[in-house]
């Protein structure tokens, strides 16, 4: 298993790498060169003493704020889209092919009715929500280590790196309430109490790290697209512009929907190992990854690895357009607050 993940994370980082060069590597790098050349003149230029390096501590953005920016998009992005998961679950639990229209309607023939598209939902969006917050903060925490000790050109390179290791820190939020959100989705277990006691009782607090694995094979390199494409997506709008600047509203939407679209269509196949391995009976033998993948490859051929890819696509390219925009949104709304405060006491003091 580590060498499988291993080999995927060198194989999606030299991808990725190959991405950005062909596309926006060097107006990248010169409108981050540019900028950063620009940053550290302003701070030269700057009165020196206590309350200019307070002007440039205040404004930084800190793991607790990039953790709450992180939940609160997570959490929201997850509770708007989970009727189109919930779609893409069933069509993937199912033992033979499900169209959109046919899994709504074993939906909606179920005991909840309508109330079926949120099946899940509450354990799901609390478990994600704390990974979220889990994982933006490792992220920015380590792009900022790592930005300190690498060479100005591989900095878009490292923004890969640094997703995988925010991934691999949250799975262990992230995998207890993914599962119990698809036991619950596919019908496994009726309620989230019952489903918590199966789990239990078959195979005690391990039971709640299954898949984990499969979630990790599917979700480091989903990361990886998901955060290293976005950042760069944006530097490469800005660069196109040309004059360096921030990236604006306008950019963070476009990136975030071609970054989802991509990232959700590429780990389809991961996703529908995984999503085998959570939805098997509790206390069943749980198959392997690769007897899982041949199982879908001898019942559809290969073209069932992409099964349910079309609602994958649907949930996360509008997901992604919600909870990356808003997640930066948030980061700029808590770092005002933030300066606010700390512009109310420097008042005080002076």
């Amino acid at each position: 298993m580590k060498l499988q993940i291993r080999n995927i994370i060198v194989f999606l980082v030299i991808g990725c790498s190959l991405v950005q060069h062909a596309f926006c590597a060097k107006g990248f790098t010169q409108a981050q060169i540019s900028s950063k050349k620009s940053i550290a003149l302003s701070k030269k230029t700057e009165p020196e003493g206590l309350l200019a390096q307070a002007d440039v501590a205040k404004v930084q953005l800190g793991p607790v704020e990039a953790a709450i920016a992180g939940c609160i998009a997570t959490g929201l992005g997850d509770f708007i889209m989970h009727p189109v998961d919930t779609i893409k679950t069933v069509q993937q639990a199912a033992s033979t092919a499900l169209s959109v229209g046919a899994a709504c309607r074993k939906i909606l023939g179920g005991p909840g009715g309508w109330l079926g598209f949120y099946q899940g939902v509450g354990p799901y969006v609390l478990a994600d929500g704390l990974a979220g917050a889990v994982k933006f903060a490792t992220y920015e925490v380590s792009k900022k280590w790592v930005q300190r000790r690498i060479p100005e050109e591989w900095v878009p390179y490292s923004h890969f790196v640094c997703a995988a290791g925010a991934m691999l820190a949250s799975s262990f939020v992230l995998v207890p309430g993914e599962l119990l959100k698809q036991q619950l989705q596919a019908g496994v277990a009726s309620s989230l109490p019952g489903a918590v006691a199966a789990i239990w009782q078959a195979e005690g607090a391990r039971g709640f790290l299954t898949g984990w694995g499969a979630t990790l094979v599917r979700d480091i390199p989903y990361t990886m697209l998901e955060l290293g494409l976005y950042d760069n997506f944006k530097a490469a709008l800005v660069a196109v512009r040309g004059g360096g600047g921030k990236a604006t509203q306008r950019d963070e939407l476009y990136s975030a929907a071609l970054t989802g679209a991509i990232a959700g269509f590429c780990t389809t196949p991961l996703d529908l190992v995984k999503t085998k391995l959570m939805t098997a009976e509790i206390g069943a033998a749980a198959p392997g990854l690769l007897e899982a993948a041949r199982s879908i490859v001898a019942a559809d051929g290969a073209a069932g690895l992409f099964k349910g890819a079309a609602a994958r696509v649907a949930w996360l390219a509008p997901f992604t357009i919600i909870y990356l925009p808003l997640y930066d949104a948030t980061k700029r709304t808590l770092v005002a607050m933030k300066q606010s405060k700390a512009d109310a006491g420097s008042d005080r003091d002076l």
